[in-house]
């Protein structure tokens, strides 16, 4: 599905472009270059995308098999790229900054636990296996845009 995107270069927007890339393949015009969006290409990474960064970044697909992760600070990464990793390897060993394990995960976390995901949330790496093949997942109001967009991605 090779499509390229003109994205104004906002580090969230650029996150999850480089992610859904990774699932489809495209060219990203104008990506941030933000530690967020070297946290997405690790995802990415993860998820068997070769990737490209040149004038732009192209991201080819490829086959998903590394569990093992490095997101630094990155929430919208931390966020996105676990669940696209259960998703589709249906585990994950995410090392996060010290910054990062400091910050509000309560929603995500909850949202794992009610979708039967084993997780340890107080270690970092933080380990996690299950899967997400749920047809359908409920979303309320307080739930932050990145679980979101992490739940559809997946």
């Amino acid at each position: 599905m090779d499509k390229t995107i003109v994205i104004p270069g906002s580090k969230s927007e650029t996150v999850r472009a480089i992610i859904i890339s990774s699932l489809f393949g495209g060219k990203i015009i104008n990506p941030s270059n933000s530690e967020d969006a070297i946290a997405a290409c690790n995802v990415a990474k993860s998820l068997g995308a070769e990737i490209v960064w040149n004038d732009c970044l192209n991201i080819i697909p490829g086959e998903k098999t590394n569990i093992n992760l490095n997101i630094y600070s990155s929430a919208t990464a931390f966020r996105i790229g676990l669940l696209s990793l259960l998703s589709t390897i249906g585990e994950a060993n995410i090392t996060i900054s010290e910054q990062l394990a400091g910050r509000d995960m309560g929603k995500l976390y909850e949202f794992l636990q009610e979708n039967n995901i084993y997780f340890k949330k107080n270690n970092n790496p933080l380990y996690c296996r299950g899967t997400l093949d749920k047809n359908e997942y409920s979303i309320f109001d307080d739930n932050s845009s990145h679980l979101l967009s992490g739940i559809l991605i997946s």
